[in-house]
C-alpha cells in the first residue's frame, strides 16, 4: 500500500475486490475528474464570451512561442480593441455592452478557421489572437477579415465617428530564422 502512495497513486484496490466497492471508487474519481475539468475550465476561459481569458493566452503563448523556435516557423501574434467601447457602454449601458462583447467574440471565432489558431479575450474590451505558422501578411489578412465583419454586423454606435461598432487591430509576426548551419 505504502508503494502504491509514494508511486504517485491516488488510489489503490486491495485484491480480491469487491465489485461493488470497485464501481463506487471508480465513479468517485469521474466526480472528482469532472469538478476538476469545471475548475480548469473557469480559470482559463471567459465567463461572458467563451474564448480564452488572459491566463490561457498566458499559457498558450509560452507554448507557441516555444514551439515556433523549435520548428523555425512563423507565429504570429493579433490585438484586437473594440473602438470607444467606454463611450458605447455609458450609452448603451453595461448589459447592451456585454452583449456586444460576445457578438464580437463570436465574429471572431467565425474568422479564424485553423484549429491550431487560438482567440482570448485579453482585457474588457480587448481580444488576442495566436496564429502558429503564420506570417505578418497573414497575420493582416486574418486581422482584416474581423475589422471587415465586425463593420459589416452594422451595430449601431452613435458615439462613434463612424456611427456603428468598428475593432482596430495591430499584429506583430516573429519571423524565425535559420540558424548559421542551416543557411550553409
Amino acid at each position: 500500500e505504502i508503494a502504491c502512495w509514494e508511486a504517485g497513486g491516488a488510489d489503490f484496490v486491495a485484491k480480491p475486490a469487491i465489485p461493488q466497492t470497485l464501481i463506487k471508487r471508480i465513479q468517485a474519481h469521474l466526480q472528482l475528474k469532472l469538478k476538476s475539468d469545471a475548475q480548469n475550465e473557469l480559470a482559463y476561459f471567459d465567463g461572458l464570451t467563451g474564448l480564452g481569458n488572459r491566463r490561457y493566452y498566458n499559457n498558450i503563448y509560452k507554448e507557441q512561442l516555444a514551439l515556433a523556435l523549435r520548428t523555425q516557423k512563423d507565429l504570429a501574434i493579433v490585438v484586437l480593441d473594440l473602438d470607444y467601447f467606454k463611450q458605447y457602454n455609458d450609452k448603451y449601458g453595461h448589459q447592451q455592452g456585454d452583449q456586444c462583447l460576445i457578438n464580437i467574440a463570436q465574429t471572431i471565432k467565425s474568422q479564424i478557421l485553423r484549429p491550431t489558431d487560438s482567440a482570448m479575450r485579453y482585457g474588457g474590451e480587448e481580444f488576442v489572437l495566436i496564429l502558429p505558422d503564420t506570417d505578418i501578411n497573414g497575420a493582416k489578412l486574418v486581422a482584416n477579415k474581423i475589422i471587415s465583419a465586425v463593420m459589416a454586423q452594422k451595430t449601431p454606435h452613435i458615439c462613434s465617428p463612424h456611427h456603428i461598432v468598428t475593432i482596430s487591430a495591430g499584429v506583430a509576426s516573429l519571423r524565425t530564422l535559420p540558424t548559421n548551419e542551416e543557411r550553409t
